[in-house]
């Protein structure tokens, strides 16, 4: 298929521009992406793309659903158990990763907690951050 258009009730642009209320996100509501040749020609409210895509088919119409055009989602392990929040603040005062690392942080502090869970702690975890994934449109 050389051109499609998926559409969506909530578009989320990251573009502060676009966004019709006073949120950073640019997001756009009833909404969609027309793609050609493996790229996003054009990203707008419903009308303008069906009219600017004419003839190219729709393969999405999700209305209770978020897209969000060029979206590369950030390297990520879904299966962990525990926090690491407390280094994220430590990291953004200064703190090295290497300092960290020293401190018993790190992948280390994962690898531990990952280690001292039980199978169905994983498991019953992993169940509810796919969910509250799948819900944000990851």
């Amino acid at each position: 298929m050389s051109a499609f258009v998926a559409l969506a009730g909530r578009v989320v642009t990251c573009d502060p521009a676009r966004s019709s209320s006073d949120e950073p996100l640019g997001t756009l509501t009833d909404a969609g992406m027309w793609v050609e040749h493996g790229l996003i020609r054009l990203v707008a409210g419903r009308a303008e793309l069906l009219q600017a895509a004419a003839g190219a088919p729709v393969v999405v119409d999700a209305p209770g659903c978020v897209l969000t055009p060029g979206l590369c989602d950030a390297h990520t392990h879904a299966a962990f158990v525990g926090s690491r929040h407390d280094e994220y603040v430590q990291r953004m005062a200064g703190a090295s990763y290497e300092d960290l690392a020293r401190r018993g942080g790190g992948i280390v502090a994962s690898m531990k907690a990952i280690r001292a869970a039980t199978q169905a702690e994983l498991a019953q975890t992993l169940a509810q951050r796919l969910a509250r994934m799948g819900q944000l449109g990851v």
